[in-house]
């Protein structure tokens, strides 16, 4: 058996290079695309590579979070859809269910499978606050809603290209069910754009360097991400340290609403721990376990960089 060659460091850290990079264009042609001020303004918006698991590789400018939630969106794709309707290449999958992968319905994922030959080696992973979704109210927040039914359209995975080309019937389904058809679309053809254009840039680093280098340079980069991080939290003294915050009301009534929280460092771990929060509110303002695990990335991401 021919033992795996290791990638040497030079050409390691040129391909970390280039698929930073390619994110980032990825992230430039979903904004240009978009006509939505919330993506083009305000960037509430993400664009990211991740390998043929699911895993985050790298990710271009925008909210962190979704970073997190990312991952959630592409292994659910892969465990409920993968035997029906199938993953091929060509394909484009749209997911916005907070019980999966987004915040809230408006956070509208679109994932791309992309493929070397008949392999499945990585994907492309985008979001965009969509203007509407089609709630109980105006935009992206209902705060007159009482259910997650009444906060729009909420769809666990739907197939929204096939074989290269856009389902018009999917399509339709879609933005026919929101108040601004157009910018929706537009959003979402944004998001399938930026897929396009990553999906063809990883395709070239594997012309070039080849399919097993490529993944090659995904695993390494995911444990150099880890073991930066682990050290980080290592320089930090261990303990535990409990923070709360209180909303002053949840849009329904007067009463304040706290969120607890008790984080424990030991070694190079942290826990989060939500136990004393106050139960969900009869309103839009409750998190559910993804959305609590991007808030916590975040809050990481920024103090550990």
């Amino acid at each position: 058996m021919v033992a795996k060659k290791k990638i040497d460091p030079v050409t390691l850290e040129i391909l970390m290079h280039k698929l930073w990079q390619i994110a980032d264009e990825a992230g430039i042609t979903l904004r240009r695309v978009s006509g939505s001020m919330v993506v083009v303004e305000a960037r509430d918006m993400f664009a990211g590579l991740c390998d043929a698991k699911g895993n985050i590789i790298t990710s271009g400018v925008g909210v962190a979070s979704h970073c997190a939630l990312a991952s959630f969106a592409i292994t659910h794709i892969i465990d409920t859809y993968a035997e029906d309707p199938g993953i091929r290449d060509g394909d484009v999958f749209f997911t916005n269910d907070p019980y999966i992968c987004s915040r809230h319905q408006a956070d509208a994922f679109v994932a791309t499978p992309i493929f070397y030959g008949e392999e499945l080696v990585s994907w492309c992973i985008t979001m965009t606050h969509l203007i509407d979704i089609g709630g109980a109210d105006p935009g992206g927040f209902s705060p007159s809603a009482r259910e997650v039914f009444q906060e729009g359209i909420r769809f666990s995975g739907l197939k929204i290209v096939e074989g290269g080309k856009i389902r018009r019937d999917v399509m339709d389904a879609i933005v026919n069910m929101t108040r601004q058809p157009g910018l929706v679309e537009l959003d979402l053809r944004a998001q399938i754009a930026a897929g396009t254009v990553l999906k063809r840039r990883v395709r070239e680093i594997i012309e070039r360097y080849g399919v097993d280098t490529f993944k090659e340079v995904c695993e390494e980069m995911i444990k150099y991400a880890e073991a930066k991080i682990r050290a980080r939290i290592a320089e930090l003294p261990d303990g535990t340290w409990q923070s709360v915050v209180y909303m002053d009301d949840d849009a329904k009534t007067d009463k304040a609403r706290m969120a607890f929280v008790t984080l424990t460092k030991e070694g190079d771990s942290l826990t989060f721990d939500y136990t004393g929060t106050d139960q969900q509110a009869p309103s839009y303002c409750n998190a559910g376990e993804v959305g609590a695990r991007g808030s916590g990335f975040a809050a990481c991401a920024i103090l550990m960089g």
